[in-house]
């Protein structure tokens, strides 16, 4: 009988802890602000530049405009991804 009790009883801590993680995650992405910051000019061309964040910088996404559009994507400091639009 204790073999099923401990059995039930790890298996129980475990659920809890995934529940835990997941209500945590849950609460980061509704609660947690996106910052959002642009900034652009109109003398000879157009220039422009926008910085979004989420988590502390976890999550950012950078856009600038200067004769051609470049956006970066980074995760942890990360660079995932790099594109030049024209």
């Amino acid at each position: 009988m204790t073999v099923i009790w401990m059995i039930l009883k790890t298996a129980g801590i475990v659920l809890l802890v995934i529940l835990g993680l997941l209500l945590a995650t849950l609460l980061a992405v509704l609660f947690v602000p996106v910052r959002y910051r642009a900034d652009g000019s109109w003398r000879e061309e157009l220039t422009a530049s926008a910085a979004i964040t989420w988590l502390l910088h976890l999550v950012s996404i950078r856009i600038a405009y200067e004769k051609e559009l470049s956006v970066r994507v980074s995760v942890c400091g990360i660079r995932i991804k790099t594109c030049l639009l024209y």
